[in-house]
């Protein structure tokens, strides 16, 4: 059975490390610009898409107020999730959830987000904000079961020298 809990560094650090941080996709989603408005059409990719994301060393330190939950199943970090508080704008901001692929649809991102979600509930904020790519289409489709809706996009968030062409960062709350 999977638990959630409060994140302990340095503890958990090197588990939250070995989370498997990449996905794989045979779809995404192209944003299709007029000069008046935006649109999200689903594209089919051929090979499948891989997409990882590097370890970022500073969970946890880099954002004033940033929380960190951790889902374990019989004691083995199976999920993480990073959040903070703006209080500015009475909104959390999901920065982070990676679910091992072996733990991947059995509900333990579900649960991150559930905690992200009371977390922001008891500190009185309104919404939970979170960014991702149009590449990460199971993450798109994970976040609308959950009820996040889009809310906007940069097309320049990115930068293309590191990114895939045509990548670009979408907001859900």
């Amino acid at each position: 059975m999977v638990m959630v809990r409060s994140v302990s560094l340095p503890d958990d650090l090197a588990d939250i490390e070995a989370l498997d941080r990449s996905f794989t996709t045979d779809r995404i989603y192209r944003v299709v610009c007029t000069p008046q408005s935006f649109a999200l059409e689903e594209v089919p990719v051929h090979p499948p898409l891989c997409k990882h994301y590097p370890f970022e060393a500073d969970l946890g330190e880099g954002r004033e107020g940033e929380h960190g939950l951790i889902a374990e199943d019989s004691g083995t970090i199976v999920g993480f999730a990073t959040f903070a508080h703006e209080h500015w704008n009475s909104r959390t901001t999901l920065w982070h959830l990676y679910v091992a692929a072996t733990h991947r649809k059995q509900g333990v991102g579900s649960a991150l987000v559930e905690g992200v979600i009371e977390h922001a509930r008891s500190a009185g904020m309104r919404c939970v904000w979170l960014e991702t790519s149009t590449l990460a289409y199971p993450a798109i489709q994970f976040y609308r079961r959950l009820g996040f809706e889009l809310c906007g996009l940069d097309t320049s968030l990115y930068d293309s020298a590191v990114t895939l062409p045509g990548e670009t960062a979408l907001y859900f709350a």
